[in-house]
């Protein structure tokens, strides 16, 4: 009987150890330093504030109020063109982000610099054609949606029914500001939550035979009719593209789709060589500098006719 008693104490002192060491090794992934060496010992690294150091501060420049009166926002690839050229020009905000934040994360960039700017005039919306074909649900979209956006308590400019739909994906716990917060703090935290959730997100996404998501074309026709209320003009456009099947593939029946929503996309689309994209998406390697970005540019302006007043040489 004593022994049984001796060997339960060992066993519930040693799970009380167990449970102690994990606080601690949480805590301590709370701290640069914890984020440093426990991201590189548990595969982490990265996974602390992962989109909020990056749309962060795109959200905070979207709702201050300055002289602007043109916006661009889009994806990583129309911040790797257009992003750099912001110190020579004083009528547009440069926020490319990333595709990750997805039409829903735009749409919200856009409403909060038409509510900072009544006397705006346009908003461009410059992005890859793949990237109307994502949603909430999309890899790292809760990194780069839902913890910045949430964090910010901007999430709220979305529709009722976005919300519900984003509850059921992660959970109605995880849409909370401060589990938000949370988890955006901590590398071990993040990690293991996207993990888990993943694949629970996998079993109950539903399948589409429309190549835009539901959300993005639900976006895109409320951010045209507001800025129709506005007397703001919305102008979509396309990033420059590598030229590959799928890529033509994809732009086709795009096209067929929502030509009513691209005005002036489809006519603006630009195809360039693979070999200048290493990593299939962006320029790199030789075509990865300023006078590459001029030239599509250049080109774009040429093709759509607008980007008035945008400054680039």
């Amino acid at each position: 009987m004593i022994n049984k008693i001796n060997l339960i104490k060992r066993i519930t002192g040693f799970v009380a150890g167990f449970v102690i060491i994990l606080i601690v090794i949480d805590a301590f992934s709370f701290t640069d330093i914890g984020d440093n060496v426990l991201g590189r010992v548990f595969f982490a690294t990265g996974y602390r504030n992962i989109g909020s150091t990056e749309i962060c501060p795109a959200i905070y420049k979207a709702e201050e109020q300055n002289g602007y009166s043109k916006i661009i926002l889009g994806d990583s690839v129309c911040h790797q063109i257009f992003n750099g050229f912001q110190n020579i020009n004083e009528e547009y905000l440069l926020l490319g982000t990333n595709q990750a934040i997805t039409m829903d994360g735009q749409y919200i960039l856009a409403r909060l610099f038409l509510e900072a700017h009544p006397d705006a005039t346009d908003v461009y919306l410059i992005m890859l054609p793949n990237a109307f074909t994502s949603g909430y649900n999309s890899d790292m979209s809760y990194s780069y949606l839902i913890e910045p956006f949430g964090k910010t308590e901007k999430l709220n400019l979305l529709s009722e029914q976005t919300i519900q739909d984003m509850t059921d994906y992660y959970g109605k716990l995880f849409m909370q500001r401060n589990a938000i917060k949370f988890l955006d703090s901590s590398c071990i935290n993040n990690k293991i939550y996207l993990f888990f959730n993943q694949n629970r997100i996998k079993a109950i996404e539903e399948k589409s035979n429309r190549i835009i998501s539901s959300e993005a074309e639900y976006y895109l026709n409320d951010l045209k009719k507001i800025c129709t209320e506005k007397n703001v003009t919305l102008h979509v456009l396309p990033c420059p593209i590598v030229d590959t099947d799928g890529n033509r593939i994809l732009v086709e029946n795009l096209e067929k789709e929502t030509d009513s929503l691209f005005e002036d996309y489809f006519r603006c689309v630009a195809f360039y060589p693979e070999e200048m994209f290493p990593d299939g998406v962006h320029f790199g390697g030789d075509y990865k500098n300023i006078n590459q970005y001029k030239k599509c540019i250049q080109d774009l302006c040429d093709k759509s006719e607008v980007l008035d007043g945008f400054v680039y040489q």
